[in-house]
């Protein structure tokens, strides 16, 4: 699961680099990390488990916090929600 978690932070920061560098309007030292959300893409994890369509990756600062699907994992209310639907997300 480390793993698994680690590689899809890698892909993860890649993809969201242009919205985390627009900044959330914090200071670098604000009190609390920004929470981003990729919400609906299919999972792949690269273990050879099966897809795991509309999932849910949690993303707070720079780690990843929970990844679920729509009925297992939490949307932080002020999360900032990227909606993937129809789109696949895989480690690397």
């Amino acid at each position: 699961m480390k793993r698994l978690l680690a590689s899809i932070a890698v892909f993860v920061f890649v993809a969201t680099g242009s919205v985390l560098a627009a900044g959330s309007g914090h200071s670098p030292k604000a009190a609390s990390p920004q929470v981003t959300v990729i919400r609906g893409a299919t999972l792949i994890d690269g273990t050879g488990a099966p897809p795991v369509p509309d999932s849910v990756i949690v993303i707070e600062g720079e780690r990843i916090r929970a990844v679920g699907t729509a009925k297992t994992a939490a949307v932080p209310r002020h999360a900032h929600v990227i909606e993937a639907r129809g789109k696949y997300v895989v480690p690397g």
